[in-house]
């Protein structure tokens, strides 16, 4: 084995799925096959890996990764976000999230209980499910929009096994012109075993940017990329200089005859250190303008190398040059630069009261008791100069978090001397004494209505939602929905979630149903800064394969035991708790610390004590666990 990702599988499983992934993620890995027959997946060294005893099993840099939806999410983010096949964080991040968790749980699982099961009942739930994709899709070539992504290779693979059914998918147009388009998609060519360095061949890479800046902005950074460089801190890319050598990327990549001429770039000659080849490819960026932004066509001919080569550069140049210009254009729009005096008694205090509160720069001044000083990060719109001269004027300094500063100020030896007041159609003010006796205004805009609502109603699970919505303390608009009286079936709510049920979070626009979809959302757009879910990496992995756990497993085997009562059930409900009780073994929490990874889990566990399917008495690490989580959750 070569390759640092191991893919566990066997046909006809849900391993299929995350083969696919893979294949069309172009990354080599290795695929070791187990026969399930032969009790592959019972050995004590398989179960250390999976306690589940279950394909599909991802193990990365050796962080073993169970659940096919766990798989595909952490798979999309590590790799296929770079190669434009998965969405950045955001709301059409909550779309694939929700569509990939909704595929396992809910569509797959309709497909095997008509398989096992076959029933007109049965029939009709899976048909339903059939239905809701066939809507969704309506004059969108793909699941996320018009663009093929990883939520469609994750869909298809499932929708492979529709044929096993006996419910014919071509009755469903729109669906089954979708899942043929989406297999053709799905490369038989793949790097599994080692990579393939395709020597003989050459291909050619492309890709659509857009920033938004017009045209002769983005051109002028082109042109200008020395400024760039100093402030990002990445390497120059293309430097305006004619017919000169020169390298990026540590050395990595050499460009030759640079040509520029109005909305159109050429670099001649190109090439990487590590190609085989010893010859140089041509990089052409073409601009043009679309409603005040810029769409860059970007394309590489001759490139040295097959599928895997064209994906990696298009990844590279998307990571080292886009991405940074991107951010270079959105912060570096046109502001005046302000400039105010601040009378002081002792510079060395002032500097580091300032310094504590707002983060401002410092420099030494004309005299040895002043300074000067800036403010944010370049270009700088903000500036001054300690004094021990009087000064007239008191300054107005800008805050996102008006509550928070104020609570710093008192903690550092400051003083709130007016309290909050509004100003203007959407500021707020207010002013502070600094440790030298000066008064100093505060400004901020309001604070923004809520752009998060979750949909609810009690003991349901989105009783999930919501307690990750507590314990993120980020404000939210509950809306609380009338099952009983039919609220989830009526056309309007089927309109925002066409399951019908709950939960359902809406954010900025975007609809997220599945509440382990919505907890890695949340996650992820929330949860990382205040320190409660994983940055990308292993124990990001981690957080997955428990919370899509959590649901595909705990909650539907003890739901299913809960049912039917069976000896069979009620001891694969007992062997997921069992599972969950080792993995607790040594720690306090599932990743260590409290994350909205126990909050997930714990709400489930919550429910399964209800049912009392299992007996807590007999579990050692688990009921500790509880008490400890629900301590985390705010009232």
């Amino acid at each position: 084995m070569t390759n640092d990702l191991l893919l566990y599988h066997y046909k006809n499983s849900t391993a299929d799925i995350s083969l696919s992934v893979l294949k069309v993620l172009g990354i080599p890995f290795d695929l070791i096959s187990v026969d399930s027959k032969a009790g592959d997946l019972k050995t004590p060294s398989y179960l250390a890996l999976n306690p589940n005893g279950l394909v599909p099993l991802l193990v990365h840099n050796g962080t073993p990764i169970f659940e096919s939806a766990a798989i595909t999410i952490y798979l999309g983010e590590t790799f296929g976000e770079k190669l434009g096949l998965f969405p950045s964080r955001g709301p059409l991040r909550g779309e694939a999230l929700k569509w990939i968790v909704w595929g396992v749980l809910n569509m797959a699982t309709k497909i095997w209980t008509q398989v096992m099961s076959p029933s007109d009942e049965n029939a009709a739930g899976l048909n339903g499910s059939l239905k809701i994709l066939e809507d969704e899709l309506g004059s969108k070539n793909f699941l996320l929009g018009s663009d093929y992504s990883l939520v469609d290779t994750h869909i298809a693979a499932i929708l492979n096994w529709v044929q096993y059914s006996n419910v014919d998918l071509s009755s469903y147009k729109k669906l089954a012109n979708y899942h043929k388009a989406c297999l053709e998609k799905i490369p038989e060519d793949t790097n599994m075993g080692s990579e393939k360095k395709n020597k003989g061949t050459f291909i050619d890479a492309f890709d659509t940017v857009v920033f938004d800046a017009p045209p002769s902005k983005v051109y002028s950074l082109f042109t200008l990329s020395k400024e760039f460089s100093a402030w990002s801190g990445v390497p120059v890319t293309i430097p305006h200089e004619h017919g000169v050598e020169f390298t990026t990327h540590g050395g990595r990549c050499v460009f030759k005859f640079v040509t520029c001429i109005t909305d159109k770039m050429i670099v001649a000659h190109y090439r990487e250190a590590d190609w085989e080849w010893d010859g140089f490819a041509t990089v052409v960026f073409a601009l043009s303008e679309i409603d005040g932004k810029t769409r860059m066509n970007f394309s590489i001919y001759g490139v040295p190398g097959g599928d895997y080569e064209k994906k990696r550069q298009v990844q590279v140049w998307q990571e080292y040059s886009f991405a940074p210009m991107a951010a270079y254009l959105k912060k570096n729009a046109p502001a005046p630069f302000c400039w105010v005096d601040i009378q002081v008694k002792d510079a060395n205090r002032a500097e580091t009261f300032y310094k504590n509160i707002f983060n401002w720069s410092f420099m030494p001044g004309m005299k040895e008791n002043e300074r000067f000083f800036t403010a944010g990060s370049a270009p700088s719109s903000f500036g001054g100069y300690l004094t021990e001269d009087p000064v007239g004027l008191k300054p107005y300094v800008a805050v996102q978090d008006l509550e928070g500063t104020l609570e710093l100020v008192k903690s550092k030896g400051g003083e709130v001397v007016s309290e909050i007041q509004p100003a203007g159609d959407d500021g707020r003010i207010c002013a502070i004494k600094d440790p030298e006796g000066n008064v100093i205004g505060l400004h901020s805009r309001k604070k923004p209505a809520p752009d998060l609502a979750l949909y609810w109603f009690q003991y349901s699970t989105a009783d999930i939602s919501l307690e990750v919505l507590k314990v993120l303390g980020v404000p939210f608009d509950l809306k609380t929905v009338d099952f009983k009286g039919g609220e989830t079936k009526t056309p309007a709510y089927r309109a925002l979630n066409p399951n019908g049920l709950v939960p359902l979070l809406v954010h900025k626009g975007t609809r997220i149903f599945e509440s382990a979809a919505i907890t890695i959302y949340l996650g992820e757009m929330f949860g990382v800064e205040k320190g409660l879910f994983p940055s990308l990496g292993p124990k990001r992995a981690e957080a997955m394969k428990w919370i899509v756990w959590g649901n595909v497993t705990l909650a539907a085997g003890v739901g299913k035991a809960e049912k039917s009562k069976s000896k069979e059930d009620i001891v694969s409900a007992v062997k997921a708790m069992d599972i969950l009780d080792a993995a607790l073994e040594g720690k306090k929490f599932l990743l260590g610390d409290y994350s909205l990874v126990d909050t997930h889990v714990a709400s489930i566990v919550f429910w399964v004590q209800m049912t009392k399917v299992v007996d807590f008495a007999k579990m050692k690490k688990i009921p500790t666990w509880m008490e400890q989580c629900q301590k985390n959750v705010p009232e």
